[in-house]
């Protein structure tokens, strides 16, 4: 965990033990977020489209996916503290599905009350703050299924693919949380999915076994 910084380019982290740890650094760089943008859309696009700076929210949109006015324009990947990879893969199999005629998406006047309830909601937290719109995190998982139930994907195989990212996830994020401050071994963790039974089993690679060459097998279920 970061300390401290001094002068002279020296930066001091804890450590376990309640010991430091002093690092000589040229630049430090901070990791303060971002803004939506389309620069390519403006006002002789004459399409409503809000991105306002710091609310970290982009609308009117359906799903967060399709422009609640023209579906055929659509924005992946835009929810975040997810597992972005799965995520937009169910929302490209949803754009695709539209566009080719494979699925009907609710009327207009539909999608604009569920872009606008979304965006004065908090998003799918419902924390009621618009910056939230966007986050997902633990509401990712039902947020996958309600969108591969929209391209007409759904069924038992993707439903334990799902179920399985919900375990790996929710194992990680637990099992990371020990290890601070100190070691970030666990970033060598590695999983083998079981998918047919929506579980796993995972190799520890702790900071004895990675010494060793050795890592500990261990398995998990969910």
């Amino acid at each position: 965990r970061l300390e401290e910084g001094e002068g002279g380019g020296r930066v001091v982290y804890a450590t376990k033990g309640g010991g430091e740890d002093v690092c000589e650094v040229d630049v430090i760089i901070l990791c303060s977020g971002y803004h939506y943008q389309f620069p390519f859309i403006d006002n002789e696009s004459q399409l409503p489209l809000n991105a306002i700076p710091y609310e970290r929210r982009v609308s009117p949109l359906y799903k967060q996916l399709f422009h609640a006015h023209h579906p055929n324009l659509s924005f992946l990947g835009l929810p975040h503290s997810t597992l972005p990879f799965a995520l937009c893969e169910f929302q490209s199999e949803a754009v695709a599905a539209h566009l080719l005629g494979l699925t009907e998406l609710p009327s207009e006047e539909e999608r604009v009350k569920d872009a606008e309830n979304d965006a004065t909601s908090g998003g799918w937290s419902g924390s009621g703050n618009v910056r939230d719109t966007h986050f997902l995190g633990g509401f990712q998982w039902e947020y996958s299924r309600d969108i591969a139930k929209l391209s007409g994907v759904y069924n038992d195989e993707v439903e334990n693919f799902i179920s399985t990212n919900k375990a790996i996830y929710e194992h990680s994020g637990s099992y990371r949380k020990h290890l601070f401050p100190g070691d970030d071994a666990y970033r060598q963790t590695r999983y083998v999915r079981i998918d047919r039974h929506q579980s796993f089993e995972f190799t520890d690679y702790n900071l004895k076994s990675k010494i060793s060459g050795e890592p500990k097998q261990n398995s998990s279920g969910f």
